[in-house]
């Protein structure tokens, strides 16, 4: 499908766009910082940091958020699609916008990759607490017997002291 350009409605319209690209950069490094601590925080295993670290990553991820839902208006009013070839069309007569556009795509793809092998990691300490809680818990031995008749089981529960 060829794109019809349709340049952005005014002067203005193309530097709120690149006003909107610049807070969408700026919010994306405070991302890509979150993650970083995150990161670290997960590999040293500082577990208390990462409740903090998360409030901060909704706060930056609603700013972030703000932003695409600006950028969408503004280019909607312009006619064009979301598609980065698209938007590239459109600021082609625009090459600081286009500069600016360029390294907010690069951030992103940069905290995705982050935020995966966050995921990544974090997948990995919740394998190893479960295998550790499977160790904990012992054998699991049938409540009933094969007959159906109820036998003892060796993880039952007794109140501590009780013999």
């Amino acid at each position: 499908m060829a794109v019809t350009k349709r340049p952005l409605p005014s002067q203005t319209s193309a530097q709120q766009f690149g006003e909107i690209a610049a807070a969408e950069l700026d919010a994306l490094r405070a991302f890509i910082a979150i993650l970083e601590r995150e990161r670290e925080a997960l590999l040293t295993r500082d577990e208390d940091a990462l409740p903090a670290l998360a409030g901060e990553k909704t706060d930056v991820a609603q700013t972030l958020s703000d932003c695409a839902n600006r950028r969408v208006r503004l280019l909607e009013a312009a006619g064009v699609g979301p598609r980065t070839a698209e938007i590239r069309h459109l600021l082609d007569d625009q090459p600081d916008t286009l500069v600016a556009w360029d390294n907010v795509l690069a951030a992103a793809a940069h905290a995705s990759e982050l935020n995966m092998a966050n995921g990544f990691i974090l997948k990995q300490r919740l394998t190893q607490i479960d295998q550790a809680l499977a160790l904990l818990a012992g054998p699991h031995t049938p409540l009933y017997d094969t007959s159906g008749i109820r036998t003892r089981s060796l993880s039952a529960s007794r109140s501590l002291g009780s013999v």
